[in-house]
């Protein structure tokens, strides 16, 4: 059951790949929040006596009522269902609604995290095992480029604008590198969620860095892949998530990234090996963490090919046979 947004949720993309194993019903795409949920509970009391399994995306947002509410329903009608833990905001969800949460994850037959950070959170909070399966990327459709040297110096940020993944840290960094005189450039590709975007633009305004920030609005797959080829970093400021694909698309083009050290992120890969991650998300500490690539091109290097054979054990064909074992077990 996926909840349709702007950006495909994890089940809209996973879907057409299990059909290719599994036979497969998906909801819903209807816009109002009412017609959605009636939407999902007429296709599962419709369909309740061919359904072998009920696949949940379960985010941390609003989207987390569709979640439990879809549960509560199937647990009425003696429906078996996964639980596919995304949202590094679930930890704090699953206290803040502890009695509806235990419910929905104690009904469930298996539970699915993309990261060991939900993993431990479910058996923190509930005792409850959940089965780790990573979120997958196709790993043909992201031609590697070695990166080494980052000067001139070209940013890449890749996340939808809004206040959760911090777009402004993006900007102050930016203006914390000038101001140490890198030649530096800021690519920031994502749709607006909020008024982020409108506040960093100012900002940017404010800061004097017009010239020095591209923003794209929402692109394409093949769009910002495209574009990503001339930029040798990718910068993620989020302060709160779990394992963001963007990072994973990121390595996986061989760029170096430079992350904030929250929810699933130190799950994702080896710090200082396969990428970099900052306790703190200051601007000023994320600037020199980046200077520091920038004077050492044989370190930018060895991230590069990391960060690529790292994204290689993703690859859809690996996560499929994860996938399979779940679903026959």
């Amino acid at each position: 059951m996926a909840v349709h947004g702007k950006t495909p949720t994890t089940i809209e993309t996973l879907a057409p790949r299990l059909a290719m194993d599994f036979e497969m019903i998906t909801v819903s795409d209807k816009a109002h929040k009412i017609f959605r949920l009636l939407d999902m509970w007429l296709a599962l009391i419709k369909n309740r006596k061919s359904l072998k399994f009920v696949l949940i995306d379960t985010y941390s947002t609003s989207a987390y009522f569709y979640a439990k509410t879809c549960g509560f329903l199937c647990r009425k009608l003696n429906l078996a269902y996964i639980p596919f833990l995304h949202g590094g905001g679930l930890p704090t969800k699953f206290v803040s609604d502890l009695s509806a949460s235990k419910k929905y994850l104690q009904g469930a037959s298996v539970i699915v995290s993309p990261s060991g950070y939900l993993q431990n959170a479910v058996a923190k909070q509930f005792a409850l095992q959940a089965t780790v399966i990573p979120n997958f990327i196709d790993i043909q459709i992201y031609p590697f480029l070695k990166r080494s040297a980052l000067n001139p110096l070209r940013i890449f940020w890749l996340r939808s604008l809004h206040k959760t993944y911090q777009p402004h840290l993006a900007v102050e960094v930016l203006r914390h590198l000038a101001d140490l005189g890198m030649d530096a450039q800021l690519t920031m590709v994502g749709p607006e969620k909020d008024d982020s975007a409108a506040s960093c633009k100012q900002l940017a305004k404010d800061l004097d860095l017009q010239d020095k920030i591209t923003f794209t609005g929402r692109l394409d797959k093949a769009a910002w892949i495209a574009l990503s080829a001339t930029h040798n970093l990718f910068l993620n400021t989020s302060a709160v998530d779990n394992t963001p694909v963007s990072i994973m698309e990121a390595m996986a083009l061989g760029m170096p990234v430079v992350t904030t050290k929250v929810g699933g992120i130190p799950y994702l890969f080896e710090d200082g090996k396969e990428g970099i991650m900052l306790e703190e998300q200051e601007a000023k500490v994320m600037a020199t963490a980046i200077l520091d690539l920038v004077n050492s091109p044989q370190k930018v290097e060895n991230l590069s090919l990391a960060a690529r054979r790292k994204a290689e054990s993703w690859n859809w064909d690996v996560i499929r046979q994860l996938w399979i074992n779940v679903l026959n077990g």
